[in-house]
């Protein structure tokens, strides 16, 4: 796994299966639910009912 910051704004991650640039702010990683998916080797739908599920527990 390699990551590399760019411009503190955008984070390259990298393995032999994904590689992705993620948005950077105030030390906290910013996903899409698409690029959730790829990172997780899951679907979108399936990231889409995990945070449905996260937002009804409160």
């Amino acid at each position: 796994m390699e990551v590399k910051v760019i411009k503190n704004e955008i984070v390259l991650f990298e393995n032999q299966d994904v590689k992705l640039e993620v948005n950077m702010k105030d030390e906290t990683v910013w996903l899409s639910q698409q690029q959730m998916a790829l990172l997780f080797n899951s679907s979108r739908t399936n990231i889409i009912e995990h945070i449905n599920n996260i937002y009804s527990e409160e």
